[in-house]
């Protein structure tokens, strides 16, 4: 498994971003991961997150859900990327 679907597993598995078409579950992963490429932080992933979250839904999502997905990914990444 790449580093894309291994991201785009752990979003899946969160749940709370309806997408409503691949289209906008992809663009969430291809940001995230760009984030992720440019050296974020877990509040920065938690921004982008936010940000695709009202791009594609037009509202804001789950604040701590937010944070705990992007708590997640940032300890994966860390463990992945040791600095």
């Amino acid at each position: 498994m790449n580093d894309e679907e291994h991201l785009g597993t752990l979003l899946r598995s969160w749940g709370h971003f309806p997408a409503g078409t691949d289209d906008d579950f992809n663009c969430l992963v291809h940001e995230v991961m760009s984030a992720l490429h440019e050296g974020s932080d877990r509040e920065t992933l938690e921004a982008v997150i936010q940000n695709e979250f009202f791009c594609h839904q037009g509202t804001y999502g789950p604040v701590e859900e937010i944070m705990n997905v992007a708590k997640t990914i940032s300890d994966w990444w860390s463990t992945k990327n040791p600095i």
